[in-house]
Order: C-alpha cells, then sequence, then structure tokens
C-alpha cells in the first residue's frame, strides 16, 4: 500500500510538470489532495457489408479495441487545482504486443490545465488544454468518441475558460480557445475559436439557453482578412404535464473566403427537436422518445453566383446517429467509396447534421426484475436534403433506414456490460447509385469501467 502511494505522488509530480515549465515554489503543497479518475472502453464489433453495401464483395471483418482514459487532480492551493488526462486508444485485439517507446508515443496529454476558483469572487477560470462540450452535440464537442464508435480517438482545446460562479439560475462561461497553430509565424495563419453562452433556469421544469461562438481561419494567401464563421443558436428543454422535450435552432453568418476570388456569406441553419415521455408501469419502466434532426445542404456547394454556401456548418459537431450510419467511422467503412462517389465525404459529413435529415424513434425499457438491466430499441430513417453539383438522384434523396437493438447491464456502479445489434436497409438514393445495395450488418459488445 505504501508502494502504491508513492508511485501515485512521483506521477503525480510528474504531470504537474508537464501542466507548466515554469518553477514551483518550494513550500507548495504539490500533492494536496490528489485525485484519480479514468474510463476503460473495450469494443468488439462484426460488421457485414458496411464498406459498399455489397454481399458479393465479402467485405465482412471483426475486430476488438481499448481506449484508455486517465486522469490525476490535484490543489496547488486551496482554491488553484492542477489537472491532465492522458488518453491512449491506438491499438487493436491480436497486434503484436507493444513495447514501452510504442507506448511511450501513442500515450497522448489531452488535458494539461490549472483552474482558479473565485476569481474576482464570480468566476472560475480553466487555463490550458481541456475538453469542452457533450457528446451528440451539433455545434461543438471537444472529447472522447463514445463506446461505440469504432473510430476510437480524442480532440481536445488549448483555451482559457471562464464560468459563472454564485448564480442560481445561469450556466454561463465564455471561452477562448487556439484549434490549430500552423508556425507559430508573423503571418495570419492558425485558427482561433471564441464562443460565449449561457442556460437560464426560469423554472423546475423550463430552461432557456443560448450562445455564439466564432471560429477564425487565417488566410494569408488571399489577404481577405480571414474565414469568419459565427455559429448562433438557441435552446429550450423542460417537461410538460410529465412530457420531456428539447427543442435548438441554429444559423450560420460570417463569410467565406478560402477561395480566391469569392467570399460567400454562410447562410446554412440547422434544427432538432427532442420528445420523450417515463412511464412506470407493473412490468417495469417505459421511456418512448423521438428525435426529428435537420441540418440545410447546398446543391451547388456555393449558389446564387458565388454568394452565398448554404450548407449548414458545425465548429466540431459529435452528431452520430444509428449504430451503423453514426457509429460505423472506420476509415473506408462507412459506405465508402464502393458506393458511387462515396456517401460520407460527398453527399454528408459523418458526425455532422450538414445536409442531413434524421428521423429517430425509440424505447427504453427497464425490467422490473432487474434494475440493473435496460433494453434500447432505435429506427432510423437518413436522407440528404441537397444533391451534390452535377448529380442526378433527382427525387431519390432517401439514404436509407436502419433499426438497432441494444441490451446494457449494470454490473456495478461504474462498470457497464453490453451487447448491440443493427441493420441498415439501403434507399432509393443508394438503390440509384449501385446495383449492389444489399442491407449492412453489425454486431457489438462493449464494456466500460469508470473511476
Amino acid at each position: 500500500m505504501e508502494g502504491t502511494q508513492e508511485m501515485k505522488k512521483m506521477l503525480g509530480l510528474a504531470l504537474a510538470l508537464a501542466i507548466s515549465s515554469s518553477a514551483i515554489a518550494a513550500n507548495a503543497e504539490i500533492l494536496k489532495n490528489l485525485k484519480t479518475k479514468g474510463e476503460i472502453n473495450v469494443l468488439g464489433v462484426m460488421d457485414q457489408n458496411v464498406t459498399d453495401l455489397r454481399t458479393d464483395n465479402h467485405d465482412d471483418f471483426r475486430h476488438t479495441r481499448a481506449m484508455i482514459n486517465y486522469g490525476v487532480m490535484f490543489d496547488l492551493l486551496d482554491d488553484l487545482h492542477a489537472n491532465i488526462t492522458l488518453i491512449k486508444c491506438n491499438r487493436y485485439y491480436g497486434q503484436a504486443a507493444e513495447d514501452l517507446n510504442t507506448i511511450q508515443s501513442n500515450v497522448f496529454v489531452h488535458e494539461a490545465n490549472i483552474q482558479l476558483d473565485k476569481v474576482a469572487e464570480n468566476f472560475n477560470v480553466k487555463i490550458g488544454r481541456q475538453f469542452y462540450g457533450n457528446h451528440d452535440d451539433i455545434v461543438i464537442y471537444y472529447g472522447p468518441t463514445l463506446v461505440l464508435q469504432e473510430g476510437y480517438n480524442a480532440t481536445s482545446l488549448d483555451a482559457v475558460r471562464v464560468d459563472l460562479v454564485n448564480s442560481e439560475k445561469h450556466n454561463a462561461h465564455l471561452i477562448y480557445a487556439k484549434v490549430t497553430e500552423l508556425g507559430p509565424a508573423a503571418t495570419d495563419s492558425g485558427t482561433s475559436l471564441v464562443g460565449i453562452r449561457d442556460d437560464y433556469k426560469m423554472s423546475e421544469d423550463l430552461t432557456l439557453g443560448g450562445y455564439i461562438y466564432n471560429r477564425r481561419i487565417g488566410n494569408p494567401v488571399y489577404n481577405m482578412h480571414g474565414d469568419n464563421l459565427y455559429v448562433v443558436g438557441v435552446k429550450a428543454n423542460g417537461k410538460i404535464a410529465g412530457l420531456g422535450y428539447a427543442v435548438e435552432v441554429v444559423g450560420n453568418a460570417g463569410l467565406d473566403t478560402q477561395t480566391a476570388g469569392e467570399t460567400p456569406g454562410y447562410k446554412g441553419y440547422a434544427y432538432t427537436g427532442k420528445v420523450n415521455y417515463k412511464i412506470e408501469s407493473e412490468f417495469g419502466g417505459f421511456n418512448p422518445r423521438a428525435m426529428y434532426a435537420y441540418g440545410s445542404g447546398d446543391n451547388q456547394g456555393l449558389n446564387s453566383a458565388g454568394s452565398k454556401n448554404m450548407t449548414f456548418q458545425p465548429i466540431n459537431a459529435d452528431f452520430h446517429p444509428g449504430l451503423i450510419f453514426g457509429m460505423a467511422d472506420l476509415a473506408g467503412s462507412d459506405f465508402g467509396s464502393g458506393v458511387g462517389a462515396g456517401l460520407d465525404g460527398t453527399y454528408y459529413n459523418q458526425g455532422s447534421l450538414a445536409n442531413l435529415t434524421v428521423l429517430n424513434i425509440g424505447l427504453d425499457y427497464m425490467p422490473k426484475f432487474s434494475e440493473k438491466l435496460t433494453f434500447v430499441l432505435d429506427y432510423y430513417n437518413f436522407k440528404i436534403n441537397q444533391d451534390v453539383a452535377g448529380g442526378t438522384l433527382g427525387s431519390n434523396k432517401t439514404i436509407g433506414s436502419e433499426i438497432d437493438l441494444a441490451a446494457n447491464y449494470k454490473f456495478a456502479e461504474n462498470v457497464t456490460l453490453g451487447v448491440a445489434g443493427g441493420r441498415f436497409m439501403p434507399g432509393n438514393m443508394i438503390k440509384s447509385l449501385t446495383a449492389g445495395n444489399n442491407p449492412a450488418n453489425k454486431l457489438a459488445s462493449y464494456i466500460t469501467v469508470k473511476w
């Protein structure tokens, strides 16, 4: 036990040095209130026809992959906290054992920040590399992928985030971040982000929210003051007579100056609506739910003689509906070049709502005989909203539909086991692009361990 504590202290010291290269006062309590956090995800899948929807090409494959998320937090002072998060997600089962050099080169620091509490009595300030947002957000999310996504990965921001505290009604913050830095050099380059958002609790049954983000991509080549994208949104969620609901409406503004001779205005938009109703019965708990999501498209990319870009532009979305359509995101496994010119990247971009309409009807069931077991049933329908330039789809814009079934077992407070299966049925869009339009199937098993 004593050896374990010493190891934690040594690790904590090393991680503290990773946060900042500046010297630390000799009398600082470096490892005060040391805490660790982490998550292990293991996903095994069996995929059939997800690359081209053609059974005759025998594109069946299976693999198992793990992602490890490990973090350390401790207090430098009572109101000054340090945090670091490491992620490793490169290895598949069956690959050769890794030596320590390989392990080291595949462990990435995705969070390394300090937080100052009660600055000017009313603000918490987090400075450094950090995660941001929530899964399934149609506008912005930086963090680890979901357990069911095949393409395990993580993203993060180098940012300064200022949160309002001591407010019973407002949940507000301001963020400034650098997304990419090309240089550094005395040129207009790199990508920066600034945003402000607030969720205001009107009552126990109603919360209203709003946000504005600006993403700026420097453009030294064309000297057009950079590409400026604004994403403005309003949200509302709450309950009416037991019916839960959430709506979000988003619009784009700004100028796209990444192409010589063109300065189209961002004019895209998106909206989502969700409802659910929880029912308790002698057979267990039922939660029927529905979602409708729409993201605008632009059949020319730039229409009206280059004056508008009508495709909805998020900042860094995390929209992954469907076990197959949304989660089969390994390179080449998401209806790749085997279907026409390739769906993903041509008609839509996986992970984004742009140019998509998605309908979801689902049901969660928690049986009476087991508090640890949950069944999840989902139906999805996917379609594009605009054809690409020169396309000949006509009215054939339905990509397809999908049915998924999952069972989750809560083995312990922080341990979940699950199995899931899905079947994707091609729609008229795919049938018009290729003669091979067989259904795609997927089976998955997974475990999540958190601490």
